[in-house]
């Protein structure tokens, strides 16, 4: 008799009971699967898009009352991310860029020059060129920072490589409206040998009145 069958001559209770756990372990993992799916993975951001990834309707007879809330709370969290989602989406396409008027005159009678600084904590700026236009936005990091600027600036000078110079060919002051996102556009005439550099930016009012004031801005290359 070999050494197996006198092992389970020996030890059959213990083995039948190894059996019948090892099936119910299989039956019990099959049934969760089908009650119970894996957790889909969502990645929340502006521009995504949610997906459901899995409904469970109706439920299996043998789901017990705690299984069956934490299942309902699981499809009611789905439904609400893609209720939130449905909401930016609404939100994003209300943005509407509002165009910006020119200031005619000089707003700045004491100003000798100007002191350049980054505009990254207030402001984001964006600029877009094409053949005819180019078109600068200006899109306020937090609402209130409206309440704060002057005027909105568009400097921009021709960079002569050969010789390193630089000449303003514009110096444009523009008035701020309200709206989530600012457009100040111009025709695109800035064509030769050289690149141009365009620095856009703003004013803030408590600046208004000094011999060199703070310019926020943002600089941009044009190259023909």
């Amino acid at each position: 008799m070999s050494k197996i069958r006198v092992f389970l001559k020996n030890n059959w209770q213990e083995a039948g009971k190894w059996l019948i756990a090892a099936v119910f372990g299989l039956i019990l993992g099959k049934a969760c699967d089908r009650i119970w799916p894996e957790d889909p993975v969502v990645v929340k951001e502006v521009t995504d898009t949610i997906k459901v990834i899995h409904a469970i309707s109706p439920l299996p007879d043998e789901t017990d009352s705690l299984m069956k809330e934490q299942i309902q709370q699981q499809l009611l969290n789905i439904k609400l991310l893609n209720e939130y989602d449905s909401y930016i989406k609404q939100k994003k396409a209300s943005v509407s860029e509002v165009p910006c008027k020119l200031v005619f005159g000089n707003p700045y009678p004491n100003s000798k020059g100007y002191i350049q600084k980054s505009s990254s904590a207030l402001c984001k700026i964006s600029l877009k060129q094409d053949k005819e236009y180019i078109e600068i936005t200006f899109e306020y990091l937090y609402p209130d920072y409206a309440e704060l600027v002057n005027t909105l600036g568009i400097k921009m000078c021709k960079v002569d490589k050969v010789n390193g110079t630089r000449s303003y060919v514009m110096d444009q002051n523009y008035e701020p409206q309200k709206g989530d996102r600012m457009l100040i556009k111009i025709i695109n005439s800035y064509g030769g040998a050289g690149d141009y550099v365009l620095d856009a930016g703003f004013i803030l009012k408590e600046d208004k009145l000094k011999e060199y004031p703070a310019y926020y801005s943002r600089s941009f290359t044009l190259r023909e």
